[in-house]
């Protein structure tokens, strides 16, 4: 059963003596199924059989009901074949279709009988033998056979019997002790997280298609901003889209930490990597769009250089995005998050006020925005070791002097540029694996 019948039905599971509410995420032994309609109808309770078969079997006995597809979701199957659409159009009230079977009389001796019988039964059962139907109460009497009031009796009575012979360990035995936390190995809980987030990654088309879609002042200016824009719309892009990828895989992970299945550095440190494949295609897409239609200059280490720092800048709005929704409870809270981050890259990136005109109490967080250093990379990689002359607003001057006096981009501190660049992507990736560790925003 998958998780889309968590808005319109209900699971009632009850393994005998003990009634159980569960949901269908859970893993228990699901012998009875209840499904519910909107107004607290039941349209279905009985067995569920192995693969759901015998649900399957009750709604296709229905005339007109379509028969499932082979390899269907059975679950995704009977919320559509029971919606209010398909009542209206067959003319039939799945209601009162189910009061009219057989699984509706047997769901009133087993789970209505075996309820209020069970109620009157555990006051007595430690000192008494089972009451008749004469003794319980008139307002508590269930609307059943006779006959089935010993036999929930002698099933309550033999399960208790059943658990109180299990829970006495056998002569010479001990404790279960487990040497690890863990059932497998580290590499193989690695190799399970990245193969599942692939797989889940490969699914996820919508999130994954979003990544495709010099002579004077001026001239540096409509460069520098073809290039702020662009790396801020791809970034932005890639940023919000993981929120959505993150808030749904991290609900997976809190279900399957608490099964022992993997660690959580093991699934942060494979959905750090699951990400980078997909930007290796998308940087080298939008390098073999962008560089030759901008007009750079044709030279191999320039052109790796501007790769470098663009896929760089791509896995750090990524993990940013990353990092956001996992300190955020909800992905609306998030979105939230997201946008006033937006604006502290926007404004400290060095586009709209250069390094050396921001104030020097604000300087710092020019320099722990990844946009800062992306500005720097890509234009002192493109045109900081250029000594043309130029005119820059009515004097005569070069390029280079004119970026390090402007910008304060220096050639000579590219080597900088480029190890920042690579430790920024680490640091929001580190910073993403410890808040999954610490930060449970699981509420049960």
């Amino acid at each position: 059963m998958k998780e889309t019948l968590y808005r319109k039905i209900m699971i009632l599971a009850f393994y005998h003596p003990v009634d159980t509410m569960c949901n269908i995420n859970m893993t228990v032994y699901i012998l009875q199924l209840i499904l519910i309609k909107k107004g607290g109808r039941v349209t279905y309770s009985g067995p569920l059989g192995q693969n759901s078969q015998k649900v399957i079997e009750y709604f296709e006995r229905i005339p007109g009901v379509p028969k499932i597809k082979d390899n269907y979701n059975p679950a995704t199957w009977m919320l559509e074949v029971t919606s209010a659409v398909v009542e209206e159009k067959l003319g039939i009230d799945f209601a009162h279709v189910y009061k009219d079977s057989s699984h509706y009389w047997d769901a009133n001796e087993l789970s209505l009988g075996f309820i209020e019988f069970g109620l009157s039964v555990r006051k007595q059962a430690r000192t008494r033998v089972c009451p008749t139907i004469n003794e319980l109460e008139p307002a508590r009497k269930p609307a059943m056979n006779v006959t089935c009031i010993p036999k929930f009796y002698v099933l309550l009575r033999d399960n208790k019997r059943l658990v109180e012979q299990l829970i006495i360990p056998p002569q010479g035995s001990s404790d279960h002790h487990f040497i690890e936390s863990f059932s497998h190995i580290r590499w193989l809980q690695f190799k399970t997280c990245l193969w599942k987030l692939s797989l889940s990654y490969w699914r996820s088309p919508t999130y994954n298609l979003c990544f495709i879609c010099r002579t004077n002042e001026q001239d540096l200016f409509s460069i520098l901003g073809s290039m702020y824009l662009a790396m801020m719309f791809l970034g932005i892009n890639n940023c919000s889209s993981v929120l959505q990828i993150i808030a749904r895989e991290r609900a997976v992970m809190y279900r399957e930490l608490c099964a022992g299945t993997y660690s959580s550095f093991m699934y942060s440190l494979a959905q750090v990597i699951v990400e980078i494949p997909c930007l290796f295609i998308l940087a080298t897409i939008y390098v073999l769009i962008t560089y030759p239609a901008v007009g750079y200059y044709w030279s191999a280490s320039k052109i790796m250089w501007y790769y470098y720092i663009v896929f760089c800048t791509l896995l750090c709005f990524n993990y940013l995005g990353m990092l956001i929704m996992s300190v955020s409870p909800n992905i609306q809270v998030a979105s939230v998050l997201a946008a006033a981050t937006y604006t502290i890259l926007n404004l400290f990136s060095g586009f709209l006020i250069p390094k050396l005109r921001i104030p020097t109490w604000w300087k710092w967080l020019y320099y722990i925005c990844p946009t800062a250093w992306s500005l720097n990379g890509l234009l002192t990689s493109q045109y900081g070791d250029l000594t043309n002359e130029m005119m820059a607003f009515g004097k005569t001057t070069t390029v280079d002097a004119f970026l390090r006096d402007y910008y304060g981009f220096d050639q000579d501190q590219l080597s900088i540029v480029a190890i920042t660049m690579a430790y920024l992507p680490l640091v929001l990736a580190s910073l993403f694996s410890c808040c999954i560790r610490k930060i449970n925003f699981q509420r049960r």
